[in-house]
């Protein structure tokens, strides 16, 4: 018995352990939309709850970034313009440009 009891104690001095470590969770990025030739490019982005898009108008006219659910609203953009949004919710939230309705994007949150 005092044998089995010396190896308990050898094994547990060496640090074995059975518990397998998890991968660290994906963390929120910072992305980049821009606005050009009349179009958010890309028009549809998939980010993570806590990322932050920056929209970049690289027209020469003005434009907005509107959603379509009233969440966000970045008034008037004009040229080098940029505006900024984190979503802290999961969703999917389409937007466009008020001035120029055909100009639609999408940001979908997981």
């Amino acid at each position: 018995m005092v044998s089995l009891s010396f190896i308990v104690l050898l094994v547990g001095g060496f640090g074995v352990s059975c518990q397998s470590q998890e991968p660290a969770p994906p963390t929120p990025t910072t992305t980049e939309v821009s606005i050009e030739g009349f179009a958010f490019k890309p028009a549809e982005i998939s980010v993570l709850v806590g990322s932050t898009i920056t929209w970049n108008n690289k027209d020469l006219v003005i434009h907005t970034v509107t959603a379509r659910d009233e969440t966000f609203d970045s008034g008037s953009l004009s040229a080098g313009d940029t505006f900024s949004y984190t979503f802290e919710v999961e969703g999917t939230f389409e937007y466009y440009c008020i001035l120029h309705p055909y100009m639609e994007g999408k940001v979908v949150v997981d």
